[in-house]
């Protein structure tokens, strides 16, 4: 684990969260864990809500937006350690908020400013076109 002392440690960094759905085979309540690209934080003390882009293999590929969806898959950058596919996409059109308590500590974080500047540089110009048709 990398260490984290407080929200802001996280950005750029591809962590695990922890979110809740509802399994129809069992009737109840279960969580997956899921690889995110941490972008903000609430504020500079945990506990905190934390901006997120999700990352997702994008199972239906009529799904993928041709500006917004930034491969980081294994193909594409192989020297990620917290993704395990070969194809996958940071959703750079789909924001969302992680509460910092999901996030899973005991796996290993990658960090984007360090590991493959580009493409994070590439997801911000994307997450920043893509705000200015919001409104």
């Amino acid at each position: 684990m990398d260490l984290v002392n407080t929200p802001r440690d996280l950005i750029n960094k591809i962590v695990y969260a922890s979110f809740p759905y509802f399994d129809l085979k069992t009737n109840k309540k279960g969580y997956k864990l899921r690889p995110v690209l941490i972008i903000g934080a609430e504020k500079d003390c945990f506990e905190c809500d934390l901006t997120m882009l999700p990352i997702s293999t994008v199972s239906n590929k009529v799904n993928l937006h041709p500006i917004y969806d930034v491969n980081i898959g294994l193909l594409e950058c192989p020297s990620l350690h917290s993704i395990y596919k070969e194809i996958c996409y940071v959703r750079t059109h789909k924001q969302s908020t992680v509460y910092s308590k999901d996030i899973v500590t005991s796996k290993k974080f990658d960090d984007l400013s360090i590991t493959y500047q580009e493409k994070l540089e590439e997801i911000k110009f994307k997450v920043s076109e893509f705000n200015k048709t919001l409104f």
